[in-house]
């Protein structure tokens, strides 16, 4: 199994982005191919860390395929309507 974690910084407007992750983002994320679990919580963090997302694969290649589908680059292109202030992306195989 591949997780593809992604870890969003505090946005300035934390409703805008948390509406448009759950009406609009979200709703496209789960068409990826291959997609076999997404899941997204906001933290209780500090930091400057607002949400983590995980979206499992089977493997390596089914990540890689699903993400440069035409569903996997309507989620990319739509990420800047997020505003967010930044994200780092791990890409973690499990052992």
């Amino acid at each position: 199994m591949l997780d593809i974690y992604a870890l969003y910084n505090r946005p300035d407007d934390p409703e805008h982005f948390t509406d448009h992750y759950e009406s609009v983002h979200a709703v496209l994320c789960r068409k990826i191919p291959g997609l076999r679990e997404f899941v997204w919580g906001l933290t209780e963090n500090e930091d400057d860390t607002f949400m983590v997302v995980r979206m499992t694969f089977d493997d390596e290649g089914s990540a890689t395929s699903g993400m440069a589908s035409p569903e996997g680059q309507a989620a990319i292109a739509d990420s800047p309507n997020l505003r967010a202030k930044g994200v780092r992306s791990y890409r973690v195989t499990r052992r």
